[in-house]
């Protein structure tokens, strides 16, 4: 989960209004397999790793970044949704 955070920090020094990183819980650790991603079905094991935020408008949890790792721990994709809200 820490290589997942950096890369979701890095990401979030890219993109403006990324403030709210600091906030950030992680949610899940999946197989990509078997979360269904078909963008990045693989033979070998790749992990997703989600990260929520509580949106105290909204008052709730909502997804608002993820990573997908190798098994070696290897980033393949750091991305925040700055959007979102559930």
């Amino acid at each position: 989960m820490a290589i997942a955070l950096e890369a979701i920090h890095e990401a979030g020094d890219e993109q403006m209004g990324a403030a709210w990183i600091d906030g950030l819980k992680c949610n899940a650790v999946l197989d990509v397999n078997a979360w269904g991603d078909a963008a990045y079905q693989s033979e070998e094991t790749l992990w997703v790793v989600t990260f929520l935020t509580w949106d105290a408008q909204y008052q709730y949890w909502t997804q608002r970044a993820y990573a997908y790792l190798t098994e070696d721990g290897e980033v393949i994709l750091a991305d925040l949704d700055l959007y979102s809200n559930g």
